[in-house]
């Protein structure tokens, strides 16, 4: 009976309630669902649904493998790898990126995982890569930006980087219907070791949110690779600092640095400053009083500065009472420590009489004006490029004297200044006339060259005589033509030009090591501008 009994009840029980097996599996089930469902609020959460910050930080994945980025079509994009975000800066991976190689000019080379490039006739490849600069916050000012990119095959060239002249896109740009080339923005310098990355600065190109495009072009055979955006690992970062501490300190590596591989540029002994401008004192404006505070600030921080001028000194006609009433007041107070040279304004006045009596002996030689001088290691030389009046041709007399500086001196730089440049981008533009003493220098293994007579500020990266990108034995020039008498636009940018500024006043300063420069435009206050840099001496 007792037995009856409790099989009659165990009956009961399964007829109006699960067996314990079952009940478990209905727990395990709803366990899963509430934990996918918390995975889902998290995920929604930790990705910015919920968040107010307007600087959240951006997604690292483009696209799940197999998928298209928006607004591209036919090229799947790959997982970008996590980037750290931190506070005052983004760190951008690019949105699209290929090479295009004009020895298969039907190829697309948008799922690669290099960025091969490389100038090897028939076969020329060069790399497009793309940002899309967006999340800084409202009232904030980018301080720096950096381009950086991982080396998979390291080059012997420098690589220049150029602005992109037309539309395209990661999964139809080829050879054949690859967009010009545009200018020149700055270079990537060779010998970055392989498994490194290197970064080049970018910010005076890219100032605010939006498209960023740039090819990557070799000037030889000697071959480049780069990781994109599918590789998984190491995609091209554009890396954006808002809230620079070290913002306003001048930058140590400012065009160009490598990281991972050699430790950048380092320059030994102690410099000799030279400061100055063209351009200079006009008396209808006190333009040159400002410019000579600024050199007033050059010289309290290095006594033993040189001040040079690179012609132009006093307008309109450099006339004897103009430098006794214009120049004077201002710039005259730096005449005991001043290098001149003159320039076409100057020889307004017959064989520049008012430029020689004021200068003296300081200016060299009336009838010839060039002379030269040591700065510490350095061979300096003052050059006249008024050639109707002084002629500098090929074979002149003062081109042949320039040959025989270059020849005797054992000086381990050199740099020259003169008034008219060989390759601007200003309103007077480029003066061939001046060709051969930029060759006799190029020849001579001269590091820099100063000039003025455009009225705007302009930095070129080294280059040939012929105006060939060379940044092994090529010459930097300067434009420096801001000394005060006035400012004037650039229309059209001539190539290799890197920096260029048209909206104030300034002086160029030079920091000369035994082995190498530093320069540094300083402008005047307010004037948010400021070029730095820092190069090795050939």
């Amino acid at each position: 009976m007792t037995n009856g009994t409790d099989g009659g009840a165990d009956k009961e029980m399964s007829d109006e309630t699960p067996p314990r097996d079952n009940r478990q599996t209905m727990i395990i089930v709803l366990g899963a669902v509430l934990v996918i469902l918390v995975g889902l609020i998290v995920g929604f959460i930790v990705s910015g649904g919920l968040s107010d910050d307007p600087v959240a930080a951006p997604s690292t994945t483009v696209a799940p493998a197999g998928t298209l980025p928006p607004g591209t079509t036919g090229a799947p994009a790959t997982t970008v790898p996590p980037v750290t975000v931190v506070p005052g800066q983004l760190a951008i991976p690019a949105s699209e990126d290929t090479y295009i190689n004009t020895g298969q000019p039907e190829e697309v080379n948008g799922l690669e995982d290099v960025m091969e490039i490389e100038n090897d006739p028939p076969e020329l490849k060069q790399g497009l890569v793309r940002f899309e600069v967006a999340g800084v916050p409202e009232g904030e000012t980018i301080d720096l930006v950096t381009l950086r990119l991982f080396v998979v095959a390291d080059s012997d060239d420098a690589i220049s980087i150029h602005t992109v002249g037309g539309d395209w896109n990661q999964a139809e740009t080829t050879g054949a219907n690859a967009p010009p080339v545009g200018e020149l923005v700055t270079t990537i310098p060779p010998g970055a070791a392989e498994g490194a990355t290197v970064d080049v600065d970018l910010t005076s190109f890219v100032q605010g949110p939006g498209r960023y495009d740039f090819y990557l072009i070799s000037p030889g055979d000697d071959s480049a690779e780069y990781a994109t955006i599918e590789s998984g690992t190491n995609p091209p970062l554009l890396i954006v600092d808002y809230a620079n501490p070290n913002a306003g300190a001048p930058a140590a590596t400012p065009t160009t640095a490598v990281t991972g591989a050699a430790s950048p540029i380092q320059l030994s002994g102690e410099p000799v400053v030279m400061a100055g401008a063209g351009d200079i004192s006009d008396c209808g404006n006190d333009g040159d009083t400002i410019t000579a505070g600024l050199i007033d600030g050059v010289i309290a921080e290095n006594a033993g500065t040189i001040v040079f001028t690179a012609g132009d000194n006093v307008y309109s006609d450099g006339t004897a009472e103009e430098f006794g009433s214009c120049y004077e007041e201002t710039w005259g107070r730096f005449k005991d420590r001043t290098r001149p040279s003159p320039g076409n304004h100057d020889y307004n006045t017959t064989d520049a009489s008012g430029y020689f009596g004021y200068f003296g002996d300081a200016a060299g030689a009336q009838g010839e004006g060039y002379y030269s001088y040591e700065a510490g290691d350095w061979q300096v030389l003052a050059l006249n490029s008024n050639c109707d009046d002084v002629p500098c041709y090929a074979g002149s007399p003062q081109e042949q004297w320039l040959r025989q500086e270059l020849d005797a001196s054992d000086a381990a730089c050199t740099l020259a200044y003169w008034h008219h440049p060989l390759f601007s981008s200003g309103d007077h533009g480029g003066v061939p006339e001046v060709s051969a003493l930029f060759g006799a220098l190029h020849e001579g293994g001269a590091e820099v060259i100063i000039n003025g007579h455009d009225h705007n500020y302009e930095r070129f990266a080294p280059q040939t005589p012929d105006g060939v990108h060379d940044p092994i034995t090529g010459v930097r020039q300067f434009v420096v033509g801001t000394g005060g008498t006035g400012n004037r636009s650039i229309d059209v940018i001539a190539a290799n030009s890197e920096s260029r500024f048209t909206d104030a006043f300034g002086v160029l300063a030079l920091s000369l090591y035994s082995d190498g420069y530093e320069w540094e435009f300083v402008s005047e206050d307010g004037s948010g501008f400021n070029d730095v840099g820092i190069e090795a001496c050939h």
